[in-house]
């Protein structure tokens, strides 16, 4: 598919039609897992609204280009684990290859916005759902699902891949929940909320999820005497 915007000027729209064909490509190859998906939670996902053109001038970073983007990503990585089950652990691990390095990019740009009303601020995963989709994606990643990391001490500490994933996916879905109210505050709260996750929560699981994901699918590649003969074997 090609893009065309002739009436907005030959300048402006060869760099838009460059744009939207790049992310259009790019969903077609990288979400293709992801066609004809239903959320796992049935009736939560509303269409979002809104009214941007009469903004206030406290109204434009809550739907600043950045905050728009990770919406965006943080909604496709949600309905791709509602439906693990039906993927192999290559695709989950591939998936979130891909997934990971955006998850990361568009959280490290999100506006510094202090939420006026902390009343609004909700969390909306259960303990129920968040272990359906660990469970899910401990099965399906089996022997693949513990690995070693360093710590904050840089001592080697176990951790699970199925929990950095859902923990991720946690804190994406009460994101892109809490987003979608139509509310000032609710807003505010979500984008406060999951920029300062990004810093102590979901920013650091992504990093440690993804080197165990590289060292997976690139483990054919990789150099066995730059690690022990234990690191290769848990992948």
């Amino acid at each position: 598919r090609v893009y065309q915007f002739h009436h907005l000027g030959k300048g402006f729209a060869k760099g838009l039609a460059k744009v939207l064909n790049f992310f259009f490509n790019f969903t077609k190859n990288s979400f293709r897992l992801t066609k004809n998906r239903t959320p796992c939670f049935q009736g939560q996902f509303k269409p979002l609204k809104f009214n941007i053109m009469q903004e206030k001038p406290e109204e434009e970073l809550i739907h600043s280009k950045p905050v728009i983007e990770l919406l965006t990503v943080a909604n496709e990585y949600c309905l791709f684990f509602e439906k693990a089950e039906s993927y192999t652990t290559g695709d989950i691990m591939g998936y979130f290859q891909k997934m990971a390095p955006l998850l990361y990019l568009k959280g490290s740009t999100l506006p510094n916005i202090k939420a006026t009303d902390d009343s609004f601020n909700e969390r909306f995963v259960t303990e129920e759902q968040w272990e359906q989709v660990f469970k899910v994606l401990r099965e399906k990643l089996g022997s693949k699902d513990i690995f070693y990391h360093l710590d904050h001490n840089a001592d080697s500490v176990q951790a699970s891949l199925a929990e950095k994933l859902s923990d991720i996916y946690q804190d994406m879905k009460d994101f892109v929940m809490l987003y979608q109210k139509n509310h000032l505050h609710a807003r505010e709260n979500a984008v406060a909320e999951v920029r300062a996750l990004f810093a102590n929560h979901w920013g650091p699981r992504i990093i440690d999820a993804l080197k165990a994901c590289h060292h997976y699918i690139y483990k054919d590649l990789i150099d066995p005497e730059l690690f022990d003969d234990l690191d290769l074997k848990d992948f």
